[in-house]
């Protein structure tokens, strides 16, 4: 899609018959700091060379067709925040990308990574609501009417003014192109049909009416009279610069537009982007499938019970694996690409890392210190391979779900719930512990030709995650 920002100074200038839709900018431009940008005015939405029309909204104007930001309200959308794209048969939806703050139609809040149908006239909010509706947009289908054509087109719609010389050059090439693909006629008959229409008008419109439109058509002949000059004096003045006004605009067109530097970042960072928070990864963790995400964001999904790669669906059997190599690529990729607001959000997000780990960390330690003091004071744990009672299992799940991951591992430990003892336990121990631990694969076990090593492999999920 063709996505082009109108300027402040002339919201319509850009708008052609060419364009299919148009965001409408409900709020005040304002300039918060010298030389910061604002959110456009009006963005006018066309097709693309191959006839798709479809666009990408957000912050990044490297990721996205249509680049939202300001300098007061920063990271109120995301990178990629939605998108919006027209079908075949000229219906409009919007989807929300798990956006930051997500996305509102007409005051209700979407549903992420669903499809909303958009109609004429919607109201979009990307972002929360503020009062100076930094982010605010109205939808509206189809070229907007220009301003300054309206003028000749209510010249063209009165006929009866046709005594004026002024007033005929107008219309004459509107009526000889129009009569250039009728019939050959008399000029008898074309002197005929020129005067109905002036009778049937004067005998439907009063001479007051009459006088109203004539009036009317003096003062808007006299606005653009005065246009007219203005502009020429205008032209007088930025003849002296090497600048025309033609560059100007191939200028101003060219910059909305991304450079091939900035097309390049805008694949790198896709490629260096976490699916599930849709932001780049910090301390990337690799699975089994070779798919890589944010060691956090795939530890709680892991956590949440999905045991499945977020990307290509396959079963996950073993912890992910922190990727440096990786590191190291995002590391360089955002100090030599990344803006001064891009670096700021990838560091706070390290340091909000980096606290998470900590806290970890921290609970491990915890249970490691609480554990020693109880085996100190000679008190006895469950054993995984003996048959637990109802009261005993309870007990088990109580404690088991008050830790995650580090700190899980080692609460398993205590009853002999270890790597080593699922991979060396017989195939009646494997039932116990299973039954000890209220796990019931249900109809996965009917799936895989051996059982025995579906069952290790949701023991070692168990003893991380859940």
């Amino acid at each position: 899609m063709s996505v082009v920002p109108a300027s402040a100074d002339s919201p319509f200038g850009q708008c052609t018959e060419s364009c299919i839709a148009h965001l409408m900018k409900l709020g005040e431009s304002r300039l918060h700091e010298e030389g910061q940008s604002v959110t456009p005015e009006i963005v006018h939405l066309k097709a693309a060379p191959d006839g798709t029309v479809r666009a990408i909204v957000g912050r990044s104007a490297g990721l996205c067709d249509i680049s939202l930001d300001s300098a007061r309200y920063r990271g109120m959308l995301s990178r990629r925040h939605a998108f919006m794209e027209m079908t075949d048969d000229g219906q409009w939806f919007i989807t929300d990308l798990k956006g930051q703050n997500g996305t509102i139609i007409n005051g209700l809040i979407m549903e992420p990574e669903r499809r909303h149908t958009l109609r004429d006239g919607d109201v979009i909010t990307f972002g929360r609501k503020i009062c100076s509706k930094e982010f605010e947009y109205k939808f509206r289908v189809g070229p907007l009417v220009l301003r300054r054509v309206e003028p000749l087109r209510v010249r063209r719609s009165q006929g009866p003014l046709a005594e004026s010389p002024e007033r005929e050059r107008p219309s004459t090439a509107g009526s000889s192109q129009a009569t250039s693909r009728k019939r050959t006629r008399s000029p008898r008959s074309r002197s005929i049909k020129a005067k109905k229409p002036k009778r049937t008008v004067i005998t439907l419109d009063s001479d007051t009416e009459d006088e109203a439109h004539s009036s009317e058509l003096e003062r808007q002949l006299d606005a653009m009279r005065q246009e007219n000059e203005r502009l020429k004096e205008r032209l007088k003045s930025v003849s002296a610069n090497p600048i025309t006004p033609g560059k100007e605009r191939v200028d101003e067109s060219c910059k909305a537009q991304p450079t091939p530097v900035e097309k390049a970042k805008g694949r790198l960072f896709a490629d260096l982007e976490c699916i599930i928070c849709r932001d780049l990864m910090v301390s990337p963790a690799t699975l089994e499938c070779s798919h890589s995400f944010c060691f956090k964001c795939i530890e709680e999904w892991l956590t949440a019970g999905n045991f499945r790669c977020p990307i290509c669906r396959v079963d996950i059997t073993r912890s992910p694996t922190k990727t440096l190599q990786l590191q190291q690529v995002l590391s360089t990729a955002i100090e030599t690409h990344g803006d001064e607001s891009e670096q700021i959000d990838y560091a706070a997000r390290t340091k909000e890392h980096k606290v998470w780990e900590q806290r970890r960390q921290l609970d491990r330690t915890k249970l490691e210190d609480s554990i020693g003091s109880a085996c100190q004071q000679g008190q006895q744990f469950l054993d995984i391979a003996s048959r637990w009672s109802t009261d005993d299992r309870d007990r088990f799940q109580t404690g088991v779900s008050r830790h995650l991951s580090d700190a899980r591992e080692v609460y398993c430990e205590t009853t002999g719930l270890t790597k080593a003892w699922i991979q060396q336990a017989h195939r009646d121990q494997l039932d116990i512990a299973m039954r000890n631990l209220k796990i019931d694969l249900g109809g996965e076990a009917e799936d895989l030709p051996k059982p025995a090593d579906l069952i290790r492999r949701r023991l070692l999920m168990f003893i991380r995650y859940c």
